[in-house]
């Protein structure tokens, strides 16, 4: 994805392990042991990565760990961890995101948004076939802004969702103007086919701002 940048400096050791029998060689499976210096997704710092993991040929299976470690203004933060294994096309993972900045995802509402900031915490485990895996868990946004630049406003946004594997339910979901007037949202995102997002929301508000006050102007 043209949007999505990773940068970083890889350096480790892997190790291959090979059994000589009759005069042949065969690959058993392979250990790594890798360490990511200032990476970075999008400019957005993610510390350093430590990311570990095992592959046994016989059994077809990849066992792995992923750790990063971010230290800033004297605190330390891990924004992404995860580990889990991938065998015969089956994936079983547990993943956990810490305050990750929303900021680096900006170049993916590039095309309505030039502002979109916050922090993402989530717990999620994810399951199943590699081509149609099942995620769980629960997501908070933390101060989350988005601007919609065509009409100058500007929506912030402090709640969680949860995800049962097929749909994120909506229950009261909050969204706020500028002027703290609230957007109120229910419904489902169906997401059992991640290629074909389905979307049932109903939304509601007394009182929202839909257009800045410097684009009501020349809005037209």
């Amino acid at each position: 994805n043209n949007n999505l940048r990773l940068h970083g400096w890889l350096n480790g050791t892997g190790e291959a392990h090979l059994e000589s029998k009759d005069n042949k060689i065969t690959f058993l499976g392979a250990d790594l042991d890798l360490h990511i210096d200032s990476c970075a997704l999008n400019q957005q710092s993610l510390g350093e990565i430590d990311l570990t993991g095992a592959w046994s040929q016989a059994e077809n299976k990849l066992i792995a760990f992923v750790a990063s470690r971010l230290e800033q203004k004297g605190k330390v933060m891990h924004p992404i961890t995860a580990q889990g294994s991938l065998e015969q096309g089956e994936v079983a993972a547990d993943v956990k995101i810490d305050d990750f900045g929303l900021v680096a995802l900006e170049p993916l509402v590039h095309s309505f948004s030039s502002h979109f900031d916050g922090l993402l915490g989530a717990k999620l485990n994810i399951t199943g076939k590699t081509s149609k895996p099942s995620i769980t868990g629960k997501a908070q946004l933390k101060d989350c802004h988005l601007l919609v630049d065509r009409t100058g406003v500007e929506y912030t946004i402090n709640d969680s969702i949860a995800l049962n594997g097929k749909e994120i339910p909506y229950q009261d979901f909050k969204i706020f103007d500028p002027e703290k007037n609230s957007l109120i949202v229910d419904g489902i995102i169906d997401y059992s086919d991640l290629k074909l997002l389905k979307l049932n929301l109903d939304a509601s508000s007394p009182n929202i701002m839909l257009l800045g006050a410097k684009e009501r102007d020349d809005f037209y």
